[in-house]
C-alpha cells in the first residue's frame, strides 16, 4: 500500500489561501444609499480627533479616530470605507476586536485595504486579533483570507473557547478540518473566537 504523499509547506500555503481567498463584501445597512454615504462623511470630516494615517489617492485619505479607521472621499463629499474595533483581554492577553466592518465596492484603490489595516495597523495595538463572537457569511470570508494570510506569514492562529478557558494552537491542516466550526448566531458558537498573533500567546 502506497503511502500518501504529505505536500511540502509551499504547497500547503498556497492552497489554504486558494480556498480561502474568497473575495470580502460586507453589507452594512447605515451607508447602503449615496445619500447615507455623504451624511456620514459630513459627521466624521467634522470630527476634530481624527489622524490622517495614509493618502490613498486625490482626495482619498485614509483617517483614524480613537475606536475606528475609515476613509473619507474628498472629491464626492462621501464615505468610502470604515472598520470600527475594540480592545477586551482574552486569557490574560490584549486583543482587538473589529465589530464593524463596511466598504463601498466601487473604489478599487481599497482592494488591498482590508488587509493593509489587519496586519499593519490593527495587529500592532494588541497581542492578537480576535474575531467578534457573530459573523456575516462575508465575515467569515475575510476571515478566512486573513487566516490563510497569517499562515503564510509564519504567524500564529489559536481557537479560543471562552467556556473552557481553553486556547490550543492550529496547525494549517486543523485550520482547514475545523475553519466551519467557529461561526453562526447558534448558543454553541457565542463563546468560541479565532485569534491571530504575532508571538506565541498561551
Amino acid at each position: 500500500m502506497t503511502k500518501e504523499r504529505t505536500p511540502p509547506y509551499s504547497e500547503r500555503i498556497k492552497a489554504i489561501t486558494e480556498v480561502t481567498s474568497e473575495p470580502q463584501n460586507v453589507d452594512w445597512k447605515p451607508f447602503r444609499t449615496e445619500e447615507e454615504k455623504a451624511a456620514a462623511y459630513q459627521k466624521y470630516s467634522g470630527d476634530k480627533r481624527k489622524k490622517l494615517v495614509k493618502q490613498i489617492a486625490d482626495g482619498l485619505g485614509l483617517w483614524s479616530l480613537p475606536d475606528k479607521f475609515l476613509v473619507l472621499d474628498d472629491s464626492k463629499k462621501k464615505l468610502a470605507y470604515l472598520v470600527q474595533f475594540k480592545l477586551d483581554r482574552f486569557f490574560g492577553k490584549r486583543g482587538v476586536t473589529q465589530i464593524k466592518l463596511w466598504r463601498d465596492l466601487t473604489y478599487s484603490q481599497l482592494n488591498e485595504l482590508p488587509h493593509e489595516l489587519f496586519f499593519q495597523y490593527l495587529m500592532p495595538m494588541a497581542d492578537c486579533i480576535v474575531t467578534d463572537r457573530q459573523q456575516t457569511e462575508a465575515g467569515q470570508s475575510f476571515w478566512k483570507k486573513r487566516i490563510g494570510e497569517a499562515f503564510a506569514k509564519g504567524l500564529h492562529v489559536y481557537a479560543l473557547d471562552l467556556n473552557t478557558k481553553k486556547a490550543p494552537e492550529l496547525s494549517i491542516e486543523e485550520f482547514r478540518a475545523t475553519q466551519d466550526n467557529y461561526w453562526g448566531d447558534q448558543p454553541k458558537y457565542q463563546a468560541l473566537r479565532l485569534a491571530i498573533s504575532k508571538d506565541a500567546l498561551w
